[in-house]
């Protein structure tokens, strides 16, 4: 990935997709107010994907939300298997990855 794309990049998901005059919304994830994307079409994208496949990952398919954050605004490493508090609500973390330069995380109640 070049400099240049990289740049364009962070550009867009800071000026469109984490706009909280476009997509992007302000909530307290673990403490800090962040600009957060909730995506239910994703979620529903992701659990349909992995249903269909080899790879069926019972938690994930559990999920109830996934949302997408810039990876500044997220620890370095997310653990699967560990609790994330979203404005005072308690989630349990089924999956988080960097797709596309930003965290996907997908988060469920039933663990908790």
């Amino acid at each position: 990935m070049t400099e240049e794309f990289k740049n364009a990049l962070d550009e867009d998901i800071e000026g469109v997709f984490l706009n909280v005059d476009e997509f992007g919304e302000a909530h307290v994830v673990d403490g800090r107010e962040i600009t957060i994307l909730y995506d239910e079409m994703e979620l529903e994208r992701v659990k349909s994907k992995l249903k269909s496949s080899y790879d069926f990952d019972e938690d994930v398919h559990r999920a109830d939300i996934l949302f997408f954050a810039k990876k500044s605004d997220m620890p370095a490493r997310i653990q699967t298997n560990s609790v994330m508090e979203i404005d005072g609500r308690r989630w349990f973390v089924y999956q988080a990855k960097i797709v596309s330069g930003l965290w996907r995380i997908l988060l469920g109640r039933s663990q908790l």
